[in-house]
């Protein structure tokens, strides 16, 4: 008897669903579509699951590809690639067909399909479900069932778990500094909810990227501008024994056109409590103190790039 598990046996294209729809909808089936990242699975994932083949004869899994959990969730995402999260959802036994989707929404497939079922997990209601797909299922003739969320169980809050009680964790960041003709500094950083300290920027390296690649889709992506990494200017490395961090943030010279420079509405991007782009003075900067990590470089090189020392080792919170 051949115990191995075939990881592709329940990965199928779309244009092979919708033949197989076909026969589902001959014999009476119940067909029913969730979708979603199922990075780092977990319990509230499999809770989700089973209640979903509950409601059917037939589950099919939409599963976003890794480019669009880029997308949604940062550059240090998914931990997990495509094929081998396609392979632990078709292991388990309710679920019975996976699709990968590569946009951020799956109009597209669920307009195809044309489930008797879509049902989604969460703090969602019928009008704050994405209108677009929605509007996909209700033409095909399909009903929406929304399920509450597991309280406590996300891949956000396992990573940040992690994290936390991984004394070898390495946070390796890249950041951009462009002087703009005010003579203020950008800053591309994490800002924390209390809008006071700000940290590392972006998602940090990702397998495989170059650091000027890295500091380069960082700016872009909290910023809207297209820079030019001109050098690498040195290194900051900070170890935080209390958290379980060791930080190593890699500075970069970059410039932007004065032209896309002046378009730029930092106002308009997301999450601004959490991830947030300022231009920042010196008189900013020093009026703040505790503001961000390496402060006092910042002061005393960020204005003058050329002068960065090459290595900075700090203490625990030094600024």
């Amino acid at each position: 008897m051949n115990s191995e598990i075939d990881p592709d046996a329940k990965l199928r294209s779309l244009d092979d669903l919708v033949r197989e729809r076909d026969a589902w909808r001959r014999e009476g089936k119940t067909v029913v579509w969730t979708n979603g990242c199922f990075d780092l699975f977990h319990a509230g994932h499999a809770r989700a699951l089973a209640g979903a083949k509950s409601l059917g004869d037939v589950l099919v899994v939409g599963l976003n590809s890794d480019a669009s959990v880029r997308r949604l969730k940062g550059g240090a995402r998914p931990l997990i690639g495509e094929r081998d999260r396609a392979a632990m959802l078709g292991a388990l036994a309710a679920v019975d067909r996976v699709v990968i989707f590569d946009k951020e929404r799956c109009d597209r497939e669920l307009a195809a399909l044309a489930p008797d079922i879509w049902t989604k997990s969460g703090d969602y209601t019928p009008d704050s479900l994405d209108p677009v797909e929605r509007a996909a299922v209700e033409a095909g003739g399909g009903r929406i069932v929304i399920t509450p969320l597991v309280p406590g169980l996300s891949t956000t809050l396992l990573v940040k778990k992690i994290q936390r009680h991984d004394p070898e964790k390495i946070v390796s960041a890249a950041c951009t500094l462009v002087l703009n003709r005010r003579r203020e500094l950008l800053m591309v950083a994490t800002q924390y909810a209390d809008t006071v300290k700000w940290g590392l920027p972006g998602g940090g390296q990702t397998h495989g990227e170059l650091l000027p690649e890295t500091a380069r889709r960082e700016t872009y992506e909290e910023t809207g501008l297209d820079v030019a990494i001109d050098g690498h200017l040195g290194v900051i490395e900070r170890i935080e024994p209390d958290l379980g961090l060791h930080l190593v943030l890699h500075l970069f010279r970059g410039t932007v056109t004065p032209a896309a420079e002046d378009r730029t509405d930092f106002s308009s991007r997301p999450e601004p409590a959490i991830r947030e782009v300022a231009w920042f003075s010196e008189k900013r900067m020093r009026s703040q103190p505790g503001i961000i990590m390496g402060r006092r470089l910042w002061l005393e090189n960020g204005y003058a790039p050329d002068g960065w020392p090459r290595y900075v080792l700090m203490h625990p919170g030094e600024e």
